[in-house]
């Protein structure tokens, strides 16, 4: 029996009985009984990402650069998985969970290597360095310089359109980093091994973005159960170079 029929029915039969008496009351259990499938068919999207194939790619194309990275350097939690467009009432609720950006200068690299934040956020750039560094970036989405900035100073910057955005130190050439900026709350990180888990979904159809800064994108389409979670793998095919 769909749970929403049971529901009203048991409303129905505490109505009769006098169990429920004030009209206040009715009202509120009313408006239970219309949340819980709500809340009950929101499922959660979990997956892989499989980049066997970009791996190889990526080798194949740096195989004759000396000094080259390989693909075994370009880890998979510097992915960013995430959702094209969600619901209001989804984004509003995982916006009021949304912690603060930092990124750390800490022994010469950025700390995190890669990361993600939502459109319109504010990233905050920490020197845990004893030497001045100046990051700046020249991407499409942000293009941006903070000037030289000495040991325990930050900087702050905002980031108003998506897409990637890579990371530069003007005063040390071997520093990169990378932030992604999605649209929305809804995105996550894979672990090591490629699995990720995004957050509760209500049914309906969906589109899902990969990213990797070194083992390209992808796109796919999805549709949210109205019982229960989905599972899904997504394959990354990598760059392709000239």
């Amino acid at each position: 029996m769909d749970r929403e029929v049971l529901m009203r029915r048991l409303l129905l039969r505490a109505l009769e009985r006098g169990i429920v008496k004030r009209p206040w009351m009715a009202g509120a259990v009313l408006w239970v009984a219309c949340l819980a499938p709500t809340l009950a068919n929101a499922g959660v999207l979990r997956g892989t990402l499989d980049v066997s194939r970009a791996r190889a790619r990526f080798e194949a194309s740096h195989a004759r650069a000396p000094g080259s990275r390989t693909a075994k350097s370009e880890p998979l939690t510097d992915a960013v998985v995430y959702v094209e467009t969600v619901p209001e009432k989804v984004e509003k609720k995982l916006a009021k969970r949304a912690v603060p950006s930092k990124i750390l200068q800490q022994g010469g690299t950025f700390f995190p290597h890669a990361t993600c934040v939502p459109v319109a956020s504010a990233v905050t750039f920490l020197n845990q360095d004893r030497v001045y560094h100046n990051i700046f970036s020249v991407s499409p989405a942000r293009r941006f310089d903070i000037g030289k900035y000495g040991p325990r100073e930050t900087r702050s910057v905002t980031f108003t359109a998506t897409g990637p955005v890579q990371l530069f130190c003007e005063l040390h050439p071997e520093e990169i980093g990378f932030i992604y900026v999605a649209p929305n709350h809804a995105y996550t990180r894979p672990d090591s091994a490629g699995t990720f888990t995004l957050p509760k979904l209500p049914a309906g159809k969906y589109v899902l973005r990969v990213w990797h800064p070194a083992f390209g994108s992808t796109t796919k389409e999805f549709e949210m159960p109205k019982r229960g979670d989905l599972v899904m793998g997504v394959r990354l095919l990598g760059r392709v170079r000239a």
